[in-house]
């Protein structure tokens, strides 16, 4: 009898082994699938994500393209406006020394009278009263007392000149600017025939 229960004992030992080890296997090999379905799924997901930031990398490298492109036209308004300026401001200049040529040269030819000169001089004080002054406290005092004179100096109407020339630089685009060049101008080209009739 002992040798009967001695391989009962056994042969249980032995089944449950048997079953522990077939169970072992079946969920070592069931790990094995949710192990590999999980990788699977992780590898899966880091796919996608993966190929949205290549999407997103792609999106970004056309808008840098286009930024590049906008920066481009942007580049050639600026140039085109830097052209447009050059080009406003070469026929500001000579209109500007049209101005000056022809109020010389009237004032040179003695056709202005008193009477148009005191004009002129009133439609200045209108504008000094406007106009925000680019010009020194100095140099505004010193216009002034210049644009008092009934009569100036050749070196003085040069010196009004420039000043006038100054303001009309910084300000060509109040109305009336012009005033301040043009009485200067006629001022100098008096000055000028005054000056070769004392010669």
């Amino acid at each position: 009898m002992q040798t009967e229960t001695l391989v009962s004992l056994i042969s249980i030992i032995v089944t449950i082994i048997g079953s522990t080890a077939s169970i072992a296997y079946w969920l070592g090999k069931k790990f094995a699938e949710i192990d590999k379905k999980f990788f699977d799924e992780i590898n899966r997901k880091f796919g996608e994500i993966d190929k949205k930031f290549n999407e997103i990398d792609k999106k970004f490298s056309e808008i840098d393209k286009r930024f590049a492109e906008i920066n481009e036209e942007f580049s050639k308004v600026h140039e085109e406006i830097k052209a447009i300026d050059r080009k406003v401001e070469s026929i500001t200049k000579a209109t500007r020394d049209q101005l000056e040529f022809f109020s010389e040269f009237l004032g040179f030819r003695g056709i202005f009278t008193d009477k148009d000169v005191a004009f002129v001089k009133s439609e200045l004080q209108r504008l000094s009263a406007r106009a925000v002054n680019p010009l020194t406290k100095e140099e505004l005092k010193r216009i002034r007392e210049l644009i008092e004179k009934d009569e100036l100096t050749f070196e003085e109407a040069d010196e009004l000149r420039e000043l006038a020339r100054k303001f009309v630089d910084e300000y060509w685009h109040i109305p009336g600017a012009h005033k301040l060049l043009i009485y200067a101008s006629i001022m100098r080209g008096i000055a000028m025939r005054k000056q070769k009739t004392t010669k």
